[in-house]
């Protein structure tokens, strides 16, 4: 989790059958032909959601942007006893720093307003040539000569069979700079049904599931929830809209 404003690196885990430790978490963090740099925290005990997290200082990272996608880095995550023993680490994870939020508005990236032109795109839920990587950087592209700078992901819902491959579209936005709304399931699909408890629990599951596989891309700068199912007529005449 990048921070330009403040110029910090946030780790943050998940864990599963773990006590209260404490333990240390260690990023080794390599890429953009910098020398790995090593970030350690102080011992760590897991919150109530089971997670271990560490903000570390990083003046010098090169940023992820539009216009410099090369920019990303790899970090290699290690959870340790507090007497520096490794009980696990996991593969490494590619990211860019980068920071998004939304001042009024206007939707920032890196502190500077983005304006997104976006299109609809099925690559995802289309069939596995479509979907590799190769096809989906010439589809973006393609997109930019048009001058479009942002993807909605057209599968609107994760219903069985409605998403064959995720990771190409992905990976393709990360290379060129391609900003993306990830779409996450639907209600419709959970009978809209939300207020009865178990079926939210379904929902949070799937969504959070979802959320992981996506997060890192430096690309993905939205959610997008229950496309045209909370709208209303004429919501984007200027006239009526909200």
């Amino acid at each position: 989790i990048a921070s330009v404003r403040d110029r910090t690196v946030t780790f943050a885990a998940e864990t599963a059958v773990l006590g209260r430790g404490p333990y240390r978490l260690r990023a080794e963090v390599s890429g953009c032909g910098e020398a790995t740099r090593t970030f350690a925290s102080e011992a760590l005990t897991p919150d109530a959601a089971g997670v271990l997290r560490f903000t570390a200082p990083w003046a010098d990272a090169k940023l992820w942007d539009t216009d410099a996608p090369q920019n990303r880095y790899a970090a290699a995550l290690s959870l340790t006893s507090d007497a520096g023993e490794t009980l696990d680490a996991l593969t490494p994870v590619t990211f860019g720093f980068r920071e998004i939020r939304i001042a009024g508005r206007d939707v920032l990236l890196n502190g500077t307003p983005v304006h997104l032109r976006a299109l609809h795109n099925a690559s995802a839920n289309g069939k596995s040539d479509a979907a590799s990587v190769a096809a989906a950087s010439e589809l973006c592209r393609r997109m930019f000569a048009y001058g479009f700078n942002a993807i909605i992901g057209g599968n609107y819902d994760f219903t069985p069979g409605s998403v064959g491959y995720l990771d190409g579209l992905l990976e393709a936005c990360d290379q060129t700079g391609m900003l993306m709304a990830f779409s996450l399931p639907h209600v419709k699909d959970f009978g809209n049904k939300l207020d009865d408890p178990a079926v939210a629990e379904r929902y949070r599951k799937q969504t959070a599931w979802l959320i992981r596989r996506a997060r890192n891309h430096p690309s993905v700068i939205f959610y997008a929830m229950n496309h045209n199912s909370t709208g209303y007529y004429g919501d984007q005449n200027p006239m009526k809209i909200d």
